[in-house]
This record gives structure tokens, C-alpha cells and sequence, in this order.
């Protein structure tokens, strides 16, 4: 692809993201996902969601489509799926709503159908620091440091104790987040805290 042409994409690109300007989804409680890759010069790939979708969501990428210069299309992950196979859905994550800092939290963002987002190969990515919304963990009694992670064929992680088909491994878990306590009774009442998880790509 001519130089000229990658660049105009990449305007194209980013304009759609920042304008991706997402309003809560009710009460629901999405994915959230940072990741360290292995080259700060990595480029992702762009993919367009064929349903709503959190950040951290597992995908393959299918042919490019008709129209696009980049933007191909998505393809559900397989059960033990390969890093090479697989690209994590990772969108900047913008909400416009000033109703309230609720509303305006970070697990409160996902991406519609139809958008195209970035995605970036598992290949290529070192660390990955996710909520537990992205991760299934109905084949464990709960998510600790120590067990392994393989493809979901939900396009989630699976947690294992075995290392079977893993692709990666929970070496730490970190809360985020303020608690806010009453004062007198110093019960837990608010605040926006989570759990997340430190998986290591094997």
C-alpha cells in the first residue's frame, strides 16, 4: 500500500475512534484491559465488531473489507487458539458522560457493533492486565496467581490450573480503585474497585 494512502487510513482510523463516544450500558460492569507489547513501534490491526464487544475480547481476523483500505473482518476465536491465530480487541477508552463519575468509569466502556476498532496480535504482546469480566473462570474455584489461561471459544480467557493449550499465566493481581467507607460504621459503601489481573504470555 502507497505511503499516502496508509496515512489518510490512519487519519480515517482515529477520527472514528475519538468519536466512538460511548454512554453506559446500564448497571453492567465491562472488561477492562491494558497490555505491554514488545515494540513500542507495534501497529495494530483494525477489525469491525460484528456485535457489541468489550476491550480485551479475543478474535481471529477474517479477509479485508469491501471499501476499507485497512479494516478487515472479525472472525470468532477458536477453543485453544494459538497466540499466532489471535488479536485482543483494544479500543481507547472514551465515555462521554458527565451525569456522573459512575457513569463516566472506566468498566463502564464497550464497543458497538459495526465499529471498527484496533486489535492487536497476541504475538506481539507481552503483558496483558485485565479485569476479571474478561477472563471465564467457571472451571476454577476462583482466579488466583498461579493458574494458566488458553483461548475461549466466547472469545474470553479460560482459567486453568493445568497448562494445557495456555497461552498465558496469572503472575499477579492488583486492586484498583478507591474505597469509600461510612464514617461511623466504617462499612464498605462506594467507590470504584476491581481486581486485576496480570497475565504473562507464554
Amino acid at each position: 500500500m502507497m505511503p499516502l494512502l496508509k496515512n489518510i487510513q490512519k487519519i480515517i482510523n482515529r477520527k472514528r475512534e475519538f468519536i466512538m463516544l460511548k454512554r453506559p450500558n446500564g448497571n453492567t460492569l465491562h472488561t477492562r484491559v491494558d497490555i505491554a507489547v514488545k515494540k513500542v513501534d507495534i501497529l495494530p490491526a483494525h477489525v469491525k465488531l460484528t456485535a457489541d464487544a468489550d476491550n480485551g475480547k479475543l478474535v481471529k481476523l477474517g479477509a479485508l473489507l469491501e471499501g476499507e483500505l485497512m479494516a478487515k473482518a472479525e472472525v470468532p476465536a477458536t477453543e485453544g487458539a494459538t497466540r499466532e491465530e489471535l488479536y485482543m480487541i483494544k479500543a481507547p477508552e472514551i465515555i462521554a458522560d458527565e451525569y456522573s463519575k459512575a457513569n463516566n468509569a472506566l468498566k463502564k466502556f464497550y464497543n458497538e457493533a459495526g465499529d471498527i476498532v484496533r486489535a492487536y496480535s497476541l504475538k506481539d504482546v507481552e503483558l496483558i492486565y485485565i479485569s476479571k469480566e474478561g477472563i471465564d473462570a467457571s472451571g476454577v474455584d476462583e482466579l488466583r496467581v498461579g493458574q494458566y489461561v488458553k483461548a475461549g471459544a466466547n472469545g474470553k480467557f479460560v482459567a486453568a490450573t493445568a497448562n494445557t493449550n495456555a497461552i498465558g499465566k496469572i503472575v499477579k493481581v492488583k486492586t484498583e480503585g478507591i474505597k469509600v467507607f461510612e464514617k461511623e460504621a466504617a462499612q464498605y459503601l462506594n467507590g470504584n474497585v476491581y481486581d486485576m489481573y496480570y497475565i504473562e504470555m507464554l
